[in-house]
């Protein structure tokens, strides 16, 4: 389980791209809620924390998934794909 900091609350919304009304309405908090909780002014309940955990590994997936894009691109192009399989990729 992560100990969830404003700082790192802004870094995983920033790396998923959301803005703070997606990350909002995602966790089911307004966007006075989001600002408060980015700036550390915002108590953090189990629940939440769970919600946040879960968007985390969502984040590191997209991130890993984005590192392979290369390789995902090189094969589209020369294989004519429209779509591919990324199951069989290396995890990391």
């Amino acid at each position: 389980m992560t100990t969830w900091t404003g700082p790192l609350i802004r870094h995983m919304r920033l790396r998923l791209g959301w803005s703070k009304s997606e990350l909002g309405r995602r966790l089911g908090l307004t966007l006075s809620q989001i600002t408060k909780m980015e700036k550390g002014q915002l108590s953090i309940d189990s629940e939440l924390i769970n919600q946040l955990d879960h968007l985390k590994r969502h984040s590191d997936e997209i991130c890993r998934q984005n590192r392979n894009r290369p390789l995902f691109d090189r094969v589209m192009q020369e294989n004519n794909f429209h779509q591919a399989d990324l199951s069989h990729l290396d995890k990391d």
